[in-house]
C-alpha cells in the first residue's frame, strides 16, 4: 500500500488506470511510503495493492479509475502481445470476470467492502483536473505545473505495445474491437465504476 505520513493520504494505484504516471504525483508531496509483505520502503517502489497501511488508519484514500471499456481493451492487448490468441469478446465472455476473487487487481472495487470506499477518486481521463480538487494535496504539492506538462498532459508510456492506438485525446481507441453485446456486459460488471466515474454507457461508440 502506497501512502503519504505527513499529509494523512493512501494511493491505491489501481493496474491498467495510470498507476506509473500518478504515483509520481504522490511522490511530489515527498514522505511518501509503500508498504508491502517484505517490508516498507520509501519512494523507489510502489504496488497496486489496497489496504490500510498499520498505523495508517483514519488516512484518506485516493484511487486511481479508469473507464471500463478502454481499461478492458488495454488488459487484452497485452495479452494479445503476449502471443494470446483469442478476440476481444473472447477474452471478455470467457476469461476476464471469471477470476475473482483470485484477481484482487483486475476487480479492485470487491475490496471495498471490507476496506472502505475511497475519498477521491482520480480518472484517468480527468487527472489534473482530479487532482486538483484534493485540497490537502494541491495545497502542498512542489513543483505541480512542471510535473503536469512533463508527466501528464505528454503521456510517457503511451505505445509501449504494439497494438496500442489512441483517439484526439490520447485515449485507448477501442470502437473498433467491440460490439453491444461486448458493451453491454463490460457495464453490466463494472457498473460502479461507470457510476462513479461518470462514464457514458455509450462511451464506447
Amino acid at each position: 500500500m502506497n501512502y503519504n505520513k505527513e499529509r494523512k493520504l493512501i494511493y491505491w494505484g489501481t493496474a491498467g488506470c495510470g498507476s506509473r504516471t500518478n504515483i509520481g504525483v504522490f511522490d511530489h508531496l515527498g514522505d511518501r511510503y509503500t508498504c508491502m509483505e517484505k517490508g516498507t520502503f520509501k519512494f523507489g517502489t510502489s504496488t497496486h495493492q489496497q489496504g490500510i497501511p498499520p498505523g495508517c488508519e483514519g488516512y484518506e484514500i485516493i484511487c486511481m479509475i479508469r473507464n471500463p471499456y478502454t481499461r478492458a481493451m488495454s488488459a487484452y492487448l497485452d495479452l494479445l502481445q503476449d502471443g494470446v490468441p483469442s478476440t476481444f469478446k473472447e477474452y471478455c465472455f470467457g476469461d476476464r470476470y471469471l477470476h475473482w476473487p483470485n484477481d484482487v487487481d483486475l476487480h479492485y472495487w470487491h475490496q471495498w467492502k471490507e476496506l472502505g470506499t475511497p475519498n477521491w477518486f482520480i480518472r484517468l481521463e480527468h487527472m489534473i483536473e482530479d487532482w486538483e480538487s484534493i485540497p490537502n494535496l494541491m495545497d502542498n504539492i512542489e513543483g505541480w505545473e512542471d510535473f503536469k506538462v512533463s508527466n501528464i498532459i505528454q503521456n510517457n508510456h503511451s505505445f509501449e505495445n504494439k497494438f496500442d492506438e489512441y483517439d484526439e485525446n490520447g485515449h485507448q481507441k477501442v470502437t473498433k474491437y467491440m460490439d453491444q453485446e461486448v458493451a453491454d456486459l463490460i457495464y453490466e460488471k463494472d457498473k460502479i465504476i461507470f457510476e462513479i466515474g461518470n462514464y457514458n454507457k455509450d462511451s464506447w461508440k
